[in-house]
C-alpha cells in the first residue's frame, strides 16, 4: 500500500503537466545548453579557448544592458532609447575621460545613464503616454544630442585605463566578465531579496493591488528607469573600453537584443516575474547563435534575419507561455474552489 502510494507522488510529480512547466520555466538554459552543442558540432573553432573567451567578452555587454532591461520588464514597462542612453553615455564617457581622472569619468557616465532615465520616467509619469511610443521619441533626442556632440565623429585616443577596462584580463578571465558578474549579482539581489525588489514585482504584476497595498507605484515606475540607465551606463564604459573608441551609433542594436534576452530568458513583458540569469541564458543563447554563423561564414545581413526571427518567435513564446499560465492559475483556483464546497 505504501509503495502504491509512493508510486503515485512520483507520477504526479513527473506529470506531463508537470513537465511542461519545468521546460516553460527553464526555456533560456535548456535552449542555450542545445545551441552550444549543436555551434560546437556546426563549427569547428567554436570550442577553441580563444573563440570562447571572445564569446564571454561578446555577451558581458549585452548581459549587463539586459540586466537593466529585466527590471524595466519586471516592472510592466518598456524602453525603446536603451540603445540611444548607451551611445550619449559611452561618447561622453569617452571624452571625459580623455580631461578627468579615469574614476570620475566612469561615476558621470553611470550619472548620465540614471539621468536619462530619470527623464524617460519623469515625462512617462507627466504625460501618461505609452512608454513604447514615449520612449522611442525621446530615444531620437538622446541620439541627436548624441550626434551634435560628436558632429558623427568617433571618439579615438582614449587612454589606456580604458582599453584595460574592456580588453583586459584577469588570469585568463575577461574583466568586462567579472563586471558582468558584479552588475547581475547586484541585479539578482536588488530585484529578489530586498523590500524594494518585491515592490517592482508587486507593482508589475498587479499596479491596482500594489497601490492599494501601500506601495508607492509612481516612485516604482521612475526608479526602475534610473536603475536602468545606471546599468546601461556601466556597459557604456565596457563597451567604449572593449572597441578601443565611442561611435555615435555604438548601442545602435543593443536595445533588440536586450529584448530578445530578457524575453527568452523567463521575464515576462507582462510583469511581475525577473529572472535576472534567465536573462544571461538569453544573451548566451543569442550570442552563440550569432558565433555560429559567423564562423561558418555566414552574411551579416542574414544573421540580422535571424536575430529577428529570434526575437519574434521570444515575443510569441512570451504571449503564449503567459495565455498557459493564466489557464493553469484558473485551473488551479477552481480546483480550490471545489474542495472547500
Amino acid at each position: 500500500m505504501k509503495s502504491t502510494n509512493w508510486f503515485q507522488n512520483v507520477k504526479g510529480k513527473f506529470s506531463s503537466q508537470n513537465a511542461v512547466m519545468f521546460i516553460i520555466n527553464n526555456k533560456a538554459f535548456l535552449l542555450m545548453i542545445i545551441m552550444f552543442f549543436v555551434a560546437a558540432i556546426a563549427a569547428q573553432a567554436f570550442l577553441t579557448s580563444r573563440n570562447l573567451v571572445t564569446l564571454m567578452r561578446q555577451v558581458s555587454v549585452a548581459s549587463i544592458v539586459g540586466g537593466g532591461f529585466t527590471i524595466i520588464f519586471t516592472a510592466a514597462q518598456f524602453d525603446m532609447s536603451v540603445g540611444d542612453v548607451l551611445s550619449l553615455s559611452a561618447v561622453l564617457y569617452a571624452l571625459l575621460s580623455k580631461t578627468i581622472p579615469e574614476p570620475l569619468a566612469i561615476l558621470l557616465s553611470i550619472l548620465i545613464g540614471a539621468f536619462c532615465g530619470l527623464c524617460n520616467g519623469t515625462l512617462i509619469k507627466i504625460f501618461k503616454l505609452p512608454a513604447f511610443v514615449l520612449t522611442l521619441a525621446i530615444g531620437l533626442i538622446y541620439k541627436g544630442i548624441t550626434y551634435s556632440i560628436t558632429n558623427g565623429a568617433t571618439v579615438y585616443g582614449l587612454p589606456d585605463i580604458v582599453n584595460t577596462i574592456g580588453q583586459g584580463s584577469i588570469w585568463f578571465i575577461p574583466i568586462p566578465f567579472i563586471i558582468m558578474v558584479f552588475v547581475l549579482a547586484f541585479m539578482f539581489i536588488l530585484l529578489n531579496k530586498t523590500i524594494y525588489g518585491r515592490h517592482v514585482t508587486a507593482t508589475g504584476g498587479n499596479a491596482e493591488a500594489a497601490k492599494v497595498s501601500g506601495i508607492k507605484i509612481d516612485f516604482i515606475r521612475i526608479s526602475v528607469y534610473v536603475v536602468c540607465g545606471a546599468i546601461t551606463g556601466i556597459g557604456a564604459v565596457v563597451l567604449t573600453g572593449r572597441l578601443g573608441a565611442a561611435t555615435p551609433n555604438i548601442g545602435a542594436d543593443f536595445t533588440l537584443d536586450a529584448i530578445a534576452a530578457v524575453v527568452i530568458g523567463g521575464t515576462s513583458m507582462h510583469g511581475g516575474k525577473a529572472k535576472v540569469f534567465g536573462t544571461v541564458y538569453g544573451v548566451v543563447l543569442v550570442a552563440i547563435i550569432g558565433n555560429m554563423l559567423s564562423l561558418n561564414g555566414v552574411s551579416p545581413f542574414m544573421q540580422w534575419i535571424v536575430k529577428g526571427a529570434i526575437i519574434a518567435a521570444a515575443i510569441i513564446l512570451d504571449n503564449q507561455t503567459e495565455a498557459l499560465m493564466n489557464k493553469q492559475r484558473e485551473r488551479a483556483a477552481l480546483k480550490i474552489a471545489g474542495q472547500s464546497k
